[in-house]
């Protein structure tokens, strides 16, 4: 500190002391009170009732000193008296608190007085009453109230949005929020039908929606298609699959140099569909929507689905894979043309009046193929292959190579075992307005606001950590969720043992439930506890049934789910009418996915469907963060892999019948086998330990000893590790990025069925790769015993 201390003005020089002024003393001389009749009266009122005290209170101050002197008296012949009077107040103390628990004045807690962990009756009442209706519609009309293509204006203030949203709850923000990924927009598209140098017919490559006549959004385009033109006859090739290309081909009719036409829908995404045409030498594709889903889409609609082949490896179209968590400070590592997920060929969706038009003009060319009919707005649609025709494809589009993206996420902190999570994820990224797609970030929002609220007002906090996330980049071959796990990968490799997929969950009033087997148990429970309350206020329908694992090839959970081997769930109210397929069953991807239709179709008047899904997925989220062992069904996972394992080896008998081959005959399955049984020691010891707690904890209902609380600990940490060592960093057969061995989807499938269980096994059947499928099998079985050492003493 400095002596050179400069003093204020008022101050005195600090080198001499201050001058000394001596007090002086004012006295103030009372005035005596005039007395008044008022004051004697005061004064003889005061002494009656002061009389009257001391002679009620004389007698029982008398006695409290007769009664403490013998209390003295005895305390002293116990013992040191100080010392015996705080054991006496300890025990008081004690009994007060024990007659108080069992009064039932706590009540209110969500942990009871008899254990030490949740109520969840208590959470699922506040989640109940705390579902806001109002603030889901208001959440959805917002959302939608602009289009929010990845990377631009729209993208960033609903980013911005959720930002708010999670700084105002509880939960901790990840400030590191941005990314930057290849993204492409639509710029002038055209398709043309010409003769030599004649336009017979120009597509109409805009939706017409009112007061966006002249916005890029309305042009018809595919995310991630590869600019340029391409021309080419044009040929019909129904949906796209291996089966549709094998018909063809019985028909002596060539792909190469074809631009082909292909139908949305069906068992395969957009993006399978299109690889499969460039593998065949197709110089460009023109998709339509699925004439099944005139429901949804219309005559004047276009459907714009992603194309980067995510089937390959999902992440930045340049930077995909391993390399989509890295940062490259600015620097593009590759160029469009040489990435391995980038199409080499135009692509470009048209409307189904003019594919009517252009239908009708190839009448009699080619051979005529009727069973490829369809039918649109009451009227049938002839099919010709078309011989002397041809297609002229211009796509237009503006790239940008690093387009700057956002990921927003918060977390809750876990109050017991922090450093395990679970996931909750939704795309918030969509080509237009997208209002049923923006559903699942509505009820993201909303059970932000609701876990918020309960963490405040029930001072509680969840016995494992849950993230929330709103994701961009997804219509870019998932850059960002890819980003996201990866960016996170030691997380996810390590602590990640849940995930809840929100992308899609609006589309009609039947209740669909998709999830790995090993939740299978929980979710049914949780579906069972909320319909037990709300089944006569809500018009969803719900079948009890087995629950199946379907993969989505669309949904954000994909790269986590066969990268990471993330035990995933989906909730969706689809509608039944409609084919099952991956293609969602409302206007996905078109900007007649508007608040406006949403309103005048009904389709959630009331928002009692938004509110029941976040009810239901409440009470999921709670019973996976909050039941004290993890609720692993360890036998449901054993018992689906047998039965895959069973599918598997008919589907080889069959083969054997009708193929010779020695390689073939000599498959064998002893080594899975072998580590199947081991697996079923693993359920068994789950299950013996499950039980065993529970036996001594009365389920969670009574006192836990800190020693089982330690070996719960450590049971639950060796369950998520084992299930994390069922990964093999060599990938599954032909899928290297591929981790997970057992859950993926069909690399290439030979029918309409995609197998998504063992993938790998069917992968090298489908090539006709015999050593590869003894290969795969002794890789999945080695990969079993791995895992099963950890139980293993």
């Amino acid at each position: 500190m400095s002596n050179n201390y400069d003093p204020l003005p008022q101050e005195e020089p600090i080198d001499q002391p201050p001058a000394y002024t001596p007090p002086v003393d004012v006295f103030e001389i009372e005035e005596p009170f005039e007395n008044s009749s008022l004051s004697v009266k005061a004064q003889r009122f005061a002494a009656n009732v002061s009389l009257r005290m001391h002679s009620v209170l004389d007698p029982v101050y008398q006695l409290y000193c007769y009664s403490n002197a013998k209390f003295e008296h005895y305390i002293g012949k116990l013992g040191n008296p100080l010392f015996v009077r705080r054991l006496l107040y300890v025990a008081l103390i004690a009994i007060v608190l024990y007659l108080v628990s069992l009064s039932g004045i706590t009540t209110d807690s969500v942990v009871t007085t008899h254990t030490d962990f949740t109520d969840l009756s208590k959470l699922d009442e506040f989640i109940r009453l705390s579902v806001d209706s109002a603030r889901l519609e208001e959440n959805l009309q917002y959302l939608s109230s602009m289009p929010r293509l990845s990377g631009t204006a729209g993208d960033l203030a609903l980013s911005n949005y959720f930002k708010d949203v999670i700084d105002s709850s509880v939960l901790q923000i990840n400030k590191d929020i941005s990314f930057y990924s290849y993204a492409n927009y639509p710029l002038n598209p055209k398709v043309q039908l010409i003769e030599k140098a004649n336009i017979l017919h120009e597509c109409d490559l805009k939706e017409h929606i009112e007061g966006d006549e002249d916005k890029y959004h309305t042009l018809a385009y595919n995310p991630g298609s590869k600019s340029g033109d391409a021309v080419g006859i044009l040929l019909y090739v129904n949906y796209g699959t291996i089966e549709d290309y094998r018909y063809l081909s019985e028909q002596l009719i060539e792909i190469k140099d074809k631009i082909v036409l292909i139908k949305y829908g069906g068992s395969l995404p957009a993006y399978t569909k299109l690889r499969y045409a460039q593998e065949r030498g197709a110089k460009g594709v023109l998709f339509i929507s699925n004439p099944k889903q005139q429901n949804v889409y219309n005559m004047e609609s276009i459907q714009r689905e992603p194309v980067a082949f995510q089937d390959i490896l999902p992440g930045d179209i340049l930077n995909p894979g391993y390399a989509a968590g890295l940062d490259y400070n600015g620097i593009v590592s590759i160029p469009f043309e040489q990435s391995s997920v980038a199409p080499s060929i135009p692509s470009m969706p048209i409307k189904w009046k003019d594919f009517v038009k252009i239908m009708g003009m190839l009448k009699g060319q080619g051979l005529r193929m009727q069973n490829w009919d369809v039918s649109l707005d009451n009227n049938n649609v002839e099919i010709w292959t078309g011989a002397n025709y041809e297609i002229s494809i211009q796509n237009q589009v503006t790239e940008r190579p690093l387009k700057e993206s956002w990921n927003v996420n918060g977390k809750l902190f876990g109050r017991e075992q922090d450093y395990l999570a679970i996931v909750i994820g939704a795309s918030r990224d969509s080509v237009c307005y997208g209002a049923l797609e923006a559903s699942g970030s509505a009820i993201l929002a909303e059970l932000i606001n609701v876990f918020s609220e309960m963490a405040q007002s029930l001072h509680w906090r969840p016995l494992r950590s849950i993230f929330f996330v709103s994701y961009s980049g997804t219509k870019f071959n998932n850059a960002g969720p890819t980003r996201f796990f990866m960016e996170q990968q030691e997380f996810f490799k390590r602590d990640v043992y849940a995930y809840i997929d929100l992308d899609d969950i609006i589309q009609g009033n039947k209740l669909e439930v998709t999830g790995d087997p090993l939740f299978a148990s929980l979710l049914a429970e949780s579906v069972d506890v909320l319909f037990r309350e709300s089944i006569n206020n809500t018009e969803i329908e719900y079948s009890p049934s087995e629950i199946k694992y379907n993969i989505d090839p669309y949904s954000n959970s994909y790269p986590a789910v066969i990268h990471h081997g993330v035990g995933n769930a989906m909730f969706r109210l689809v509608d039944e009418k409609q084919e099952s397929m991956p293609m969602p069953q409302y206007a996905k991807n078109s900007c007649f996915d508007n608040f406006s239709n949403f309103k005048n179709k009904n389709i959630d008047p009331e928002m009692e469907k938004h509110a029941f899904m976040t009810k239901l997925i409440s009470s999921y989220i709670v019973r996976l963060a909050e039941t004290p062992i993890i609720p692993y069904d360890v036998h449901a996972l054993y018992t689906d892999w047998d039965r895959e394992l069973r599918n598997i080896n008919t589907h080889l008998k069959s083969l054997q019948e009708s193929n010779n081959d020695s390689k073939l005959h000599s498959i064998k399955f002893d080594a899975f086998l072998d580590s199947m049984l081991h697996m079923k020691q693993v359920s068994d010891q789950h299950r013996a330990f499950v039980t065993t707690w529970k036996d001594i904890s009365g389920d969670g209902s009574g006192a836990e000893p800190n020693l089982l609380s330690l070996n719960r600990w450590n049971w639950n940490s060796r369950m998520v590790s084992f299930f994390k060592m069922l990964l093999s960093p060599q990938g599954r057969y032909g899928k290297p990025w591929d981790y997970n061995l057992f859950y993926g989807r069909e690399f290439n499938p030979s029918t309409d069925k995609v197998h998504t269980i063992l993938p790998g096994i069917w992968d090298a059947i489908g090539r006709g790769d015999w050593d590869g499928v003894n290969q795969e099998i002794v890789h999945i079985a080695e990969t079993i015993e791995q895992a099963v050492a950890l139980f293993q003493y």
